[in-house]
């Protein structure tokens, strides 16, 4: 297993090779805060879940698994 995350460009490529038909994962970004968010096919938000502290990248992969593991 690698020690290092993936750059953030990697994950995204990954989202958008293997995240789950109809599910959709947003970047929402404001002053002093940034997380994502995961809906389902028909609009429900799910919990990602991990620590904020958790680099973006490792996030977004853990996204995927949260979506391939619901849908």
């Amino acid at each position: 297993m690698s020690t290092h995350s993936p750059t953030l460009e990697d994950a995204i490529n990954k989202v958008c090779d293997l995240l789950p038909d109809g599910y959709q994962l947003s970047l929402v970004c404001e002053r002093g805060s940034g997380w994502l968010t995961l809906t389902d096919p028909d609009g429900t938000e799910l919990e990602i879940g991990g620590e904020p502290r958790d680099p973006l990248a490792d996030q977004v992969l853990h996204a995927i698994e949260v979506a391939q593991n619901h849908a």
